[in-house]
């Protein structure tokens, strides 16, 4: 893996992080949402980051040589 696709996963995590941040950032500036409902959104919100990255984290290892595919 090269510096350039470095970037551009690092870029992609980035990307995603910022989504996540700022979706957090609406359920809790949303008035007509609870505080039960707000925790259980924004653990569906870190659950996707979660699984985003964990593709990322395959994506490089496969990518470096560290995994190999069969």
């Amino acid at each position: 893996m090269d510096d350039v696709e470095r970037q551009q996963v690092a870029q992609v995590f980035m990307h995603n992080l910022v989504q996540f941040v700022s979706k957090v950032g609406e359920i809790v500036e949303d008035n007509n949402v609870g505080h039960m409902e707000q925790v259980q959104l924004i653990g569906h919100e870190l659950s996707d980051l979660r699984q985003a990255s964990i593709g990322l984290h395959d994506t490089v290892l496969v990518e470096s040589g560290q995994v190999s595919v069969n």
